[in-house]
């Protein structure tokens, strides 16, 4: 028996316990489980856990069972599953379930502004847990416990890492608009009196000037610090919320054609509560013919999310790795969780192959929501960096290239979060 195989006694299996035991033990610990029914097929020596209030007189780690995840339907979710910090004073597979698997955003709650899930609903609110990765938390400390009886048994923890991404919302703040875009833009800048915008924008058009949202350069070298680099861009039809430069126009294809091979392309759905499967595949055949590459990963714009809508679409479409599950209104962790997890689908009771990416923080955030300072906002990004790297987690932080330029007000948090996360005093 290798020192890497635990055993889980219990009076039944189910697709949602063989999911959270994947989850927990294998992708988080590197640990392998295998299911009993029955204590006759237990070796002796390998961690046992119990699941439940079952006989058992072998040494074990008792885990509280509510009787939720032998279910195959979609139920409100009792009033009595309260969650703590300690694993020991819940369920720890039930809790850990329902924020991996986002059970609660399936079941009738108020939305935000955008039509998504509002986080004032969250159970992670209601226990004041958004802000730390308490399942992270609950199975790291289980791993201890579990070392202290069974001290042979070898971890395998995920290495931490920092994933930079960032939504190009609007690539360019003159460059590549059409002659009428450009009309309009500047009347309506002769008639709010905003002089220094005409001027800009002449000496933009005019190759005389950079476009002060052409921040790329500083966003490729910054990508040389750090594990890995995404940049999320439209490519379907502008609308109110929808305010990009079309994929194919001339100002896209120079930039992407200049988009260093350590960088992932990927898309930024268009903002579309219909979420419609021929929309969404067009966009991505749009983006990788643009890019002649194809296109993996994904970010939707404003963060929307219908559950399961989103990511079953995002599925039959061919996307393997998704970066929306964070919220508009505070960063933290949305799921629970800073590890990587598979999308579970509670409506059909099965796990995928669509890998959810929690995104931890995002600029915008602080910039439109939060009423923090620069100062304020750094100290809390550090505080949730910290915690995903205590946690063996991956940081995944998010912001616009058009707040990157010297002169926006939040500049300043950009260079120096970017400094505290790669140790260096580059000035990004």
């Amino acid at each position: 028996m290798t020192n890497n195989t635990v055993y889980l006694y219990t009076n039944f299996n189910s697709p949602r316990l063989s999911y959270i035991l994947n989850e927990l033990f294998k992708r988080r610990l590197g640990l392998h489980v295998i299911t009993i029914l029955h204590l006759s097929q237990y070796q002796n020596s390998a961690p046992l856990l119990v699941y439940g209030n079952l006989p058992c007189f072998l040494p074990h780690i008792k885990l509280l069972n509510w009787n939720f995840l032998h279910k195959y339907n979609l139920e409100t979710i009792p009033n009595n599953f309260i969650l703590h910090s300690n694993y020991k004073n819940l369920d720890v597979l039930t809790a850990s379930f329902l924020q991996l698997s986002r059970y609660e955003e399936y079941l009738p709650s108020p939305l935000n502004k955008y039509g998504s899930y509002n986080p004032n609903n969250a159970q992670l609110a209601k226990y004041n847990l958004l802000q730390l990765p308490i399942v992270d938390i609950w199975i790291n400390d289980l791993a201890n416990d579990l070392k202290i009886l069974f001290p042979r048994v070898q971890y395998k923890y995920p290495i931490t890492n920092i994933t930079l991404t960032y939504d190009i919302d609007i690539a360019f703040a003159y460059k590549g608009r059409s002659f009428a875009r450009t009309l309009g833009a500047m009347v309506k800048d002769v008639l709010h009196l905003n002089f220094k915008a005409i001027k800009e924008r002449i000496q933009v058009l005019k190759n005389k000037a950079k476009d002060p949202f052409d921040n790329f350069e500083k966003i490729f070298e910054a990508s040389k610090y750090f594990n890995k680099c995404i940049l999320f861009f439209p490519a379907g039809k502008n609308n109110s919320r929808n305010r990009h430069l079309p994929i194919t126009s001339k100002a896209i294809a120079s930039l992407l054609k200049i988009i260093p091979t350590n960088i992932t392309i990927g898309l930024h759905p268009t903002y579309n509560k219909k979420q419609s499967i021929k929309t969404l595949n067009t966009e991505k055949l749009n983006i990788a013919l643009a890019a002649k590459k194809p296109i993996n990963s994904s970010r939707q714009h404003y963060l929307y999310t219908q559950m399961p809508l989103t990511f079953t679409n995002l599925i039959n479409v061919g996307i393997l790795n998704d970066y929306t599950l964070g919220y508009n209104e505070i960063n933290g962790f949305r799921a629970g969780t800073c590890n990587s997890f598979y999308f579970f689908n509670v409506l059909t009771n099965e796990a995928t192959y669509l890998v959810l990416n929690p995104l931890i923080v995002m600029d915008a955030v602080y910039i439109y929501n939060q009423n923090k300072t620069v100062e304020e906002a750094l100290q809390e990004t550090i505080k949730l960096y910290e915690l995903c790297k205590k946690n063996n987690g991956n940081f995944i932080i998010n912001f616009h290239n058009n707040y990157l330029q010297p002169s926006h007000p939040w500049h300043s948090y950009y260079v120096q979060t970017l400094q505290y996360l790669s140790k260096t005093e580059y000035k990004f």
